[in-house]
């Protein structure tokens, strides 16, 4: 087996940009060339993100320093999601990221949740916990101590606008030696056997590596053409196959948790912005039009940014 010491990656997105300095860095003794591809058209139209706690990691292993990447990028801090009307009009759960409770000797904290259910005393768990109490009071604190103290017993991820954070990583993995090429896809050479030999670029130019990796999102530059199988339909099990996504004003106070609201076809979502906020309508096309869909977040945040982006999507 030949050793890889070449790949390649199509995409334009953070996800390219991950997965392009997060090899090179992974695997430096490998001593690795990386490049990345843009394909046209691959770019991801939706606004923003936001994201688990795991992107911490993720960040740690690329060697971002996590301030400079909030500074730079105009993130925020997430330490829950708020989920309303989900169960019924008026329902809420929160779901925040940290453990809940503590544990009674022997006992599990979710049995004392229990016993108080059952002696119609009902208490929201994420009262109990202290990721859950700081977003609803629209507070934020990195966790501190050691791993047995209450202050250490939560974490928290990031709510980040979409072009800021792939220009972000983009300009760190030039700095770490992953090498951007000049021309965008233009065709994609296959060999005998329906493997990629190569890719033809829009400049004339061909690019062999031992190893390709499609970052190029809904569209599979790559895997479409290679990969002769039929995609699987989950629709009947996952639905939503549609979202509209827009910039909205900043929020007074923003709380450092997503909010959904559960609506006929789908879902409304709101995440804060240092200087504006990102809204979204995830929905399913088989029961709710597009141009529907789009009026339901106008009237969701009628200060809206700009024109809303559709993105459309195979479940």
């Amino acid at each position: 087996m030949n050793p890889i010491r070449h790949i390649v990656v199509v995409g334009s997105d953070p996800v390219a940009w991950i997965a392009a300095t997060g090899l090179l860095r992974a695997f430096k003794h490998r001593h690795l060339e990386l490049s990345v591809v843009h394909a046209a058209g691959d770019a991801d139209p939706r606004v923003g993100w936001w994201t688990l706690p795991s992107q911490r990691g993720i960040h740690g292993l690329l060697g971002i320093a996590e301030p400079h990447l909030v500074q730079h990028t105009g993130a925020t801090f997430k330490l829950a999601t708020e989920h309303l009307d989900w169960q019924g009009q008026g329902s809420r759960f929160l779901h925040a990221h940290g453990e809940i409770g503590l544990q009674f000797g022997p006992v599990p904290f979710y049995k004392f949740i229990q016993a108080e259910t059952l002696a119609g005393r009902s208490e929201r768990p994420d009262a109990f916990s202290i990721a859950g109490t700081a977003a609803r009071l629209g507070k934020f604190a990195r966790p501190m101590g050691d791993s047995g103290t209450l202050t250490s017993s939560f974490t928290y991820g990031f709510h980040l606008e979409n072009a800021a954070y792939a220009a972000y990583l983009r300009a760190h993995a030039l700095r770490q030696g992953v090498r951007e090429l000049p021309a965008p896809l233009a065709g994609i050479q296959l060999a005998g056997d329906g493997s990629i030999r190569g890719l033809s670029l829009a400049d004339g130019t061909s690019i062999t590596a031992d190893y390709f990796i499609d970052c190029s999102g809904p569209e599979a530059r790559l895997l479409g053409r290679a990969a002769a199988e039929d995609r699987e339909d989950w629709s009947n099990w996952f639905p939503c196959d549609r979202m509209w996504s827009a910039h909205g004003p900043a929020m007074h106070e923003p709380p450092a948790l997503t909010q959904t609201l559960a609506t006929s076809a789908g879902w409304l979502w709101r995440a804060p912005l240092a200087q504006a906020s990102m809204v979204g309508h995830v929905f399913s096309s088989r029961f709710q039009g597009e141009a529907e869909a789009r009026a339901a977040l106008a009237g969701f945040e009628p200060a809206l940014r700009g024109e809303p982006r559709l993105l459309r999507f195979a479940p």
